[in-house]
Formats: structure tokens, sequence, C-alpha cells
């Protein structure tokens, strides 16, 4: 008989005050969620905050045999204040040729660290819609922002703009408060190369000497995520339909060599979308397309509606598959607050393994444990980081991905599953966020609409703070009674405690049961009715149940039944036997009545142990005895 038992478990919420530091920010849990203040240097954006981009037509001209790019750029912007300058980022190393705005050439401008500043003839006024043409060209920094690469000997140009790169290969407004709404992007190659962008390929005009690509993308869009490929590829397209009863079309465009391999993957990059289209709602880019396109990156990276892969392997797909949603359809506002995107990435991962385990090359106990070692064997660190300078630490696979993942599944055990993607389907599908950009207080604002205060308690300790939970828990059957101790410490981090929904499977000869217990405190203790003589103990049993943490289960009745106490009561002594072959193993505590430990001994070696006591007060004194991962608890009288 298999049943789930739910404890829940309501202690003293203690709160950890501790002060700023210049890795992370402590956040107080009796405070409104904030955000630090950006760094000295703004290296989020450097175009002007005065208007706003509504459409983009840009035309760009490659020859995959050099690296180097020619453009033409149609900004149409609306001002949001009266304003005489507007500024773009532009790369230092791109050379304007010539600047219109509304149609009339334009010579006043400035080129400044990366930008372009420009000079109107004449204020404008707010709400003014005005046309700018960039005419540019030039060898972009040597970055992978605008790569050629090889593959079986034939040249690829491909791009990648995150986090902040896009300025270094196209005139852009480099932010992430402002999409664009709408852009058409097109692409003039050699003859014989194909050309990715984003959206849906509308035409495609070959002559004898180049081929012109053109797309169209109707739905808003950060600028870091227009990207363009070129190279000889090979591509098809199968049509998924999903259980809200759309028709996605998946585009494939793949290097000649791989192609054969990559056709073994349409199966689960079919179901995935199905999958992720139930779980996360609607898929954002329906009215488009979805696919991938081979490039010269180790990795992926997630371009809205066709993300760049290096293969198409089952993890890889599932994580830029899911970024479709989470990152693209929704960005974080800020790269600090990357695990919006990157965690629900790497998530993806272990969903897709979840609801795919046939296709998976990992169960999600296996991955799980692949993220929990990695944090635990790495230095402690916040998810949320305010070093949004450092792009290793903005990319941490340790933080933003692993553990981004950890606390977004904590998230899950909290709120149990309807709860948890309803909370998911109503944060993607809000208006504030939806096709816009996302922080993490506003993440923790749809977490609280669905789960309570609790939510807000959960976004401290797991986002903002360094650590993990280390658990001790000790168990032993009282005739029919299993008393349970959970005793909850922070593994290198500032939080006092934290709240984590456990999972305990107890079994017997006719019995299997998994409790749910929400932890709120440092100890726990209850004592739960069990008839039957316990044969296990589980922490974790099933994959679905892990969590952010270490744990060392410890049996109280093996050893008590290997450890006697005499004479007890007693005047001056007592001593501690067992049969056991200690071989250092054994220790010894002694608390006063009121938990304070007042004598102590490590690694004893002896099987018989006289402990003197006579200067002792009468009272009630509490021994632990420990052997390796077992513990057990006396009471010794002092007459």
């Amino acid at each position: 008989m298999r049943s789930i038992c739910i404890i829940i478990l309501v202690l003293q919420l203690r709160i950890a005050y501790t002060q700023p530091n210049d890795i992370c920010k402590p956040w107080i849990l009796d405070t409104e969620i904030t955000i630090p203040e950006k760094p000295s240097v703004r290296f989020d954006f450097e175009a002007s905050y005065n208007y706003d981009v509504f459409y983009v037509n840009a035309f760009f001209e490659l020859d995959t045999s050099i690296r180097y790019i020619k453009g033409k750029i149609e900004q149409h912007i609306r001002t949001k204040k009266n304003t005489k300058h507007i500024t773009f980022d532009i790369n230092d190393d791109l050379l304007i040729n010539k600047l219109t705005i509304n149609g009339i050439e334009n010579k006043n401008f400035e080129r400044l660290s990366n930008r372009v500043i420009i000079e109107l003839d004449s204020i404008v006024n707010i709400n003014t819609t005005l046309q700018l043409n960039f005419d540019y060209e030039g060898t972009p920094p040597n970055h992978r922002s605008f790569s050629k690469t090889y593959h079986n000997n034939i040249p690829v140009i491909w791009t990648l703009s995150q986090p902040y790169s896009a300025s270094n290969w196209w005139i852009c407004k480099q932010a992430l408060d402002d999409k664009i709404d709408s852009i058409d992007i097109s692409i003039a190659v050699n003859k014989n190369v194909t050309a990715v962008a984003n959206g849906l390929l509308i035409k495609h005009i070959s002559s004898d000497s180049s081929e012109v690509y053109y797309y169209k993308h109707r739905y808003p869009i950060a600028s870091y995520l227009v990207a363009i490929a070129a190279t000889n590829y090979e591509n098809y397209e199968f049509d998924v339909r999903t259980l809200n009863n759309d028709t996605i079309k998946i585009i494939n465009y793949l290097y000649p060599e791989y192609i054969e391999q990559g056709k073994k993957s349409d199966t689960f990059s079919a179901r995935m979308l199905i999958v992720f289209d139930s779980l996360f709602g609607r898929y954002p880019f329906y009215k488009e397309q979805y696919g991938h396109a081979q490039f010269g990156f180790s990795g992926g990276m997630e371009h809205q509606t066709i993300s760049f892969m290096a293969n198409l392997n089952f993890n890889l797909l599932a994580h830029e598959l899911g970024h479709q949603w989470f990152g693209d359809a929704v960005t974080c506002g800020s790269w600090s607050d990357i695990w919006l995107n990157e965690g629900f990435g790497r998530y993806s991962e272990a969903l897709a393994s979840e609801y795919l385990p046939q296709y998976a090359p990992n169960n999600p106990a296996t991955l799980r444990q692949i993220y929990l070692n990695s944090i635990v064997n790495n230095p402690p660190n916040s998810i949320y980081t305010s070093d949004t300078v450092d792009v290793r630490r903005i990319f941490s696979g340790i933080y933003s991905y692993n553990k981004a993942a950890f606390a977004i599944h904590e998230f899950r055990k909290w709120m149990g599953d309807s709860t948890f993607f309803a909370m998911l389907k109503s944060y993607l599908n809000n208006s504030n966020q939806k096709f816009r950009f996302s922080r993490t207080q506003d993440f923790a604002q749809k977490a609280e609409e669905f789960a309570g205060e609790d939510a807000k308690t959960l976004v401290n300790q797991w986002i903002f703070n360094n650590g993990i939970p280390n658990y001790s828990i000790y168990y032993q059957q009282d005739n029919n009674k299993l008393l349970l101790k959970i005793k909850q410490e922070t593994i290198s981090g500032e939080t006092e405690f934290w709240y984590q929904n456990l999972f305990i499977n107890i079994s017997s000869n006719e019995l299997d049961t998994t409790l749910s217990l929400k932890i709120k405190s440092n100890i726990s203790e209850l004592s739960i009715p069990i008839n039957q003589n316990l044969t296990n103990l589980l922490i974790d049993p099933n994959p679905e149940y892990q969590n952010l943490a270490l744990f060392s289960v410890i049996n109280k009745d093996i050893l008590k039944n290997k450890v006697k106490i005499y004479p007890n009561p007693t005047r001056d002594k007592f001593f501690i036997e067992t049969s056991y072959d200690v071989t250092n193993n054994l220790s010894y505590s002694m608390y006063s009545i009121e938990g304070k430990m007042i004598l102590s001994e490590n690694n004893v070696s002896k099987n018989k142990v006289e402990i003197d006591i006579s200067s002792f007060p009468q009272n009630i004194y509490l021994l632990e005895v420990f052997h390796k991962n077992n513990v057990a608890t006396f009471k010794i009288l002092k007459m």
C-alpha cells in the first residue's frame, strides 16, 4: 500500500540580519524586495533612454569567405520626452558611411565609446516618430559576437550577442528595457549559401552571383536575440500538433554532414515542444515557427524562433527550447536576474528527462545529482548576482544555471505541481511580463500570489543568499510511534535556516508511506503513529522529490541496543560500555537540561569509558553517544 501523508510543520520564524558585502546583498524578510543599484559602470546598455524602438528593417551583406559585414539599418523610434539628441550603440570598429533622419542626411553625429550620439536639427517633442537610416560596414571586433568558423572545411558566419555584444555587429539600442516591436531582416550572401535569421522566411531571390533571404518577425524581440547565420545549410521541416491545437512548424538548418544524425532527434524534439506547450502554456511564437541552425559555438543560444546549436542532443534541445518561454518571450530585465533565463533553461532539461524518460540520456535523479555535486564542491554564492560586469559570473554554470534550477524545484515542491505550473503560466502570460522584461521581484510577486507569504521567504532564501541546507535526521521507533528529529544547519552561508519541503518514505512489511514535511525552523520534532516495526526510512525517495541539501540519516535504535550506561542513577561516576569494535569511531557529548554542552570527547578507542561527574550538581543530564552515523540519547540522573 502506498500513500502520501501531508504534515505541515509551522514553527517559529527566525530571521538572520546581516550586513551587505561586496559579493552579494542579503535580503531581509520583512521588507519589500528591491533591487541593488546598478554597478558604477553601466554595462546593461549605453543607448539613450529617451526613445522606444518600435520597428527595425535590417539588411546585411555577407561574404562567408571573409569576416566582414555591410549593413543598412532602418530604425523607427518614438521619443519618450522632448529631446535634441539620440544615442545608439555601435562598436567603434564599424564605420558609419551615411545617416539620414526622415529621409534627410544628417552629419551631426559623434562617435564616442562604442556609441553614436546624434544631434537633431531641432528639439523634437515627446511622442514624435523618427526614421533613422544607417549605412555602415566593417570588421567586427574579434569576439564570438560575429564569428567565422568552419565545418568540414566550409566557412560559417554566425552571431551570438549575449550579453553585451549586439552592437559589435549591428547598430542597435542594446537595452534590457526596450524590445523592438517588429523586425524585418534581409541577408545577401554568396551563391549557394543559405542565410538564417529570426522569424519567417517570406522570400528567397537567387541570381547568378548571390542569394538574398527575407525574414519577417512580428513579435517583440530584445536586441541581443537578433541573430544571423550563413553557410551551405541543408534544411528540412516538419509540423508538430500541440495540445493547444496549434500546428507549429519546426525548421532545421543543419550542416550536410550532420543532417542524418540530426534527423534522429526529430521525434523527441517534437514531443518536447508538446510537453513544454502543455506545462508552460502556448508556445509564444506559435504564429510563426521554431527551428534550429547549427553554428560553431560549443553549446547553444536561444535566438528567438531559431536557436543556434552545436548539435541536436537531448539536453541542449530541451534547454534552448525552454528559453523560448523563459528568456525570449519573457526576458530578464537585468543581467543580475539571469537566473530567470538560465535557471529555467537548465530546469527545462530536467523536465524533459522527467516527462520523456525514454529519450533522455540521464534520468532526473542523475541530472540533479550532477547539479548538486557542482554546487557542493564549489565556494558558496547566491543565484542572484549584483556583479553585471563579470560575464563569467553572470553565466556561472554553478549558480545561474544549476543552483537556480534547484531553487525552481524547491518552489515546485513547496507549491505542488498543479499550483506551481499554474503559477508559471500566469507569470508568463501576465501583460506586464509577456513579450517584455521581468525582474526577480516580478517572479516573487507572482509566486506570492499563488503560494502566499511563504513565497517571499522562499525567494529571499533561495535566490539571494549563499549556502545550502545540511540536515541531520534522527529517528527511532518507540513502541507504536516513530520519533523524528530533523536538525537543519547551513553550509557556508548567512541564512540561518531554509524553508524546504522534505519527503521522507517510511516502510515496513505492509506499509509504504511518504511524508511531506514543510520545514520552517532549524529543529523540527514529531511523533508519527506506526503499528508495525519500521524496516526502512528514505529521504527524497523519488527523483521528483530531490532537494538541494545534504543529509545524514541516523537510526537511534541501532546504537541504543549496543550501548549500556551504568550505574544510572549515580552519585559520582558512570560508565559507557559498547559491544561495537569502536576503533576511534565512538564519541559522546553531555548536556545540561537547558541544552548547554558541559563535556565532550571524540575518537574514543575504548569499549568501556568511565565518566566522572562527582563535581556536578544534582540534576538530570542528557548524554548523546555517537558511532559513525548512529546516535543514542540517554538521561543521566545525578543524585
